[in-house]
């Protein structure tokens, strides 16, 4: 349950800051300013795991975006693996069958046990 738990919120935090930063984009470059407007698109960071190492090809950032772009990607891919482990890894789960609980019923006394060996 653990890589499954750890994975979901790893990929979906990640996708989540990877969609903002897309759609804060793609707005910010539909306002047209005094100078030359931005051609670049953000559309890709839309798509999960693969989306930001696509921004990475198709834009020229600094060091910095690129850097962030890369974790980014990284972070989503490292998420969407351990929720594959999570959810299609054998587990063996062990019960205890030495311990139960039962109804005690008798001699003017009801109420419950619990019974169990050592």
């Amino acid at each position: 349950m653990g890589p499954i738990i750890g994975g979901s919120i790893l990929f979906g935090t990640m996708y989540a800051f990877s969609a903002f930063a897309g759609l804060v984009g793609e707005v910010s470059r539909s306002f047209v300013y005094d100078g030359p407007r931005d051609t670049t698109s953000y559309g890709s960071l839309f798509i999960p795991a693969v989306g930001p190492f696509m921004q990475l090809g198709r834009s020229s950032s600094s060091g910095a975006a690129s850097a962030i772009l890369l974790v980014d990607g990284v972070a989503q891919c490292a998420g969407l693996a351990l929720l594959g482990y999570g959810i299609f890894s054998k587990r063996t789960i062990f019960v205890r069958q030495d311990v139960a609980l039962a109804p005690v019923i008798g001699g003017g006394t009801t109420g419950a046990a619990l019974v169990g060996t050592f």
